[in-house]
């Protein structure tokens, strides 16, 4: 039976030009890695936050990979993650 094994990406990231920092169990061959990326610059705006404190100067932080995020390549040559997901700011409803 076929199945989909998803896996976070990690939080091994140093700086937004890092590359190569993921490690198991994200880079097994068999699973699909989630990385971290940048909310919108409206979402940073409204929380306080300065996006050229997430990522390299001038670049603008929708269209990144967070800077905390691990990612590849793998130490074989693999791209991963394969797909990310909001990962800051994350803002949500208290209860």
């Amino acid at each position: 039976q076929d199945m989909l094994i998803l896996m976070a990406a990690g939080n091994r990231g140093q700086s937004a030009s890092e590359v190569g920092t993921i490690i198991t169990p994200g880079n097994a061959k068999g699973v699909l890695s989630v990385g971290a990326q940048l909310s919108s610059d409206t979402a940073f705006e409204n929380q306080g936050y300065e996006c050229d404190s997430f990522v390299n100067s001038g670049q603008k932080c929708p269209d990144n990979l967070a800077s905390f995020s691990s990612n590849g390549p793998t130490l074989d040559g693999r791209i991963k993650p394969e797909v990310v997901a909001p990962g800051s700011p994350i803002v949500s409803a208290r209860s």
